[in-house]
C-alpha cells in the first residue's frame, strides 16, 4: 500500500521556522503527535536522542565523580 502523505511540502523558509518551533516546544519524554510535520517529529526524535546520550553521560560522570571522591 503506498503511503499517502497529508503534509504540505516546506519552504525552506517553513523548514526552518517549523524546526525552531519545535526547538521552542519540546521536553524530554513527551510523546510525538502522529499527525504532526515530518520535519518536526524528526526534530523530536533527534532531541530525545541527544537528551538520552547527555542524560547517560551525565549520570555516568556523576557516578564517576561519587566513586573518586570515596577514594579520597
Amino acid at each position: 500500500m503506498a503511503e499517502v502523505n497529508i503534509w504540505r511540502d516546506l519552504s525552506p523558509e517553513d523548514v526552518r521556522e517549523f524546526i525552531q518551533w519545535a526547538l521552542d516546544n519540546w521536553k524530554p519524554n513527551t510523546p510525538v503527535n502522529p499527525v504532526w510535520h515530518p520535519v518536526i517529529r524528526h526534530t523530536w526524535s533527534q532531541l530525545d536522542a541527544s537528551f538520552e546520550t547527555s542524560k547517560k553521560q551525565i549520570l555516568a560522570d556523576m557516578e564517576e565523580t561519587l566513586f573518586t571522591h570515596r577514594e579520597e
